[in-house]
């Protein structure tokens, strides 16, 4: 019986664990899934461009957009056109994106 057990809970920790690393996965942003900066100039609804872009490192989205046009600790710019530019603004502590914004001229 103690033998019995003991398969059980180390099935049930497989189980567990591979339940864990499939979740962590699925719930994984990865820059390929970031929209163009040429996409982002046709979005009109930020809300949706924030699901996006929210919780990438400045690092990330330097990597899948290139260096920013300004850029400081807490905000980055990419113009995107003459008349289109995308402001990132990162959290206090760290540097994931929480909000963005698309400012027209």
């Amino acid at each position: 019986m103690k033998k019995n057990t003991k398969i059980l809970i180390f099935v049930i920790a497989i189980v567990v664990v591979i339940g864990i690393f499939a979740w962590g996965n699925l719930h994984h942003k990865n820059i390929d899934s970031l929209p163009s900066l040429e996409q982002v100039s046709n979005m009109e609804d930020e809300a949706q461009l924030n699901s996006y872009i929210t919780d990438f490192t400045k690092q990330e989205l330097t990597a899948a957009w290139g260096e920013p046009t300004e850029s400081s600790s807490m905000e980055d710019v990419w113009y995107i056109n003459e008349n289109t530019k995308l402001v990132i603004n990162y959290h206090n502590n760290d540097d994931h994106a929480v909000i963005c914004s698309i400012v027209r001229n």
